[in-house]
């Protein structure tokens, strides 16, 4: 009896495969915890197949952390591309941030690791804060931001408002028990706040 022909796995199967496997071991481990062997036998492939697709673990890293944040880098390059921004534009923009941190888990995980010093770093996110300073300031020059902030802290503000939500979750609980607002209406607070505190003081 003939053995039947052996189907080989696409390319882009084995690519995916890899990437699932590597995402969820970062996620777990961090970057520098995480072996290439055991994403190989996660992933159910050789060390060297993944060599050959991403050159080494930092590049694997690049395209884990890449895949999910490239999509959500372009939604907020569209909102700075904008020819006038707002204090309201920046609440939108926080908004973004937290419905794709909601959306995608991995990422704030990922992002933990990275904020303690133990990930890989989030390469692609340089562009999108030097061009989101960049804005804070012509805000800042038109009227629309408080002039005595500095653009960078409102950003790393920004940033704090969102990431401490969901990688901070566990402790929260402990500390809130039920009391712990749902996400709602975090985000509600959280732009509230932000816009109170953006926004040019009225003048008589």
């Amino acid at each position: 009896m003939e053995a039947a022909p052996v189907t080989p796995t696409p390319p882009s199967s084995t690519r995916e495969a890899i990437l699932d496997a590597a995402e969820r071991l970062f996620a777990e481990r961090g970057f520098g915890e995480t072996a290439l062997r055991d994403v190989a036998a996660q992933a159910g492939v050789t060390r060297s197949l993944i060599h050959h697709h991403f050159g080494s673990k930092e590049g694997l890293w690049q395209e884990v952390v890449g895949r999910r944040f490239r999509p959500y880098a372009r939604v907020q390059h569209g909102v700075l591309d904008r020819e006038e921004l707002g204090a309201e534009d920046l609440a939108e923009s926080l908004g973004m941030m937290f419905r794709f941190l909601t959306d995608n888990p991995p990422v704030s995980r990922l992002h933990g690791w990275t904020n303690a010093g133990a990930g890989g770093g989030f390469p692609e996110s340089g562009d999108l804060t030097t061009r989101g300073v960049a804005r804070l300031r012509e805000m800042q020059r038109a009227g629309k931001l408080r002039a005595d902030l500095d653009p960078a802290a409102v950003l790393a503000a920004f940033f704090g408002l969102v990431e401490h939500w969901f990688q901070a979750r566990p402790a929260l609980r402990a500390r809130f028990g039920d009391g712990l607002p749902d996400d709602d209406t975090y985000l509600e607070t959280a732009m509230r706040m932000l816009l109170d505190g953006v926004r040019p003081e009225a003048r008589p």
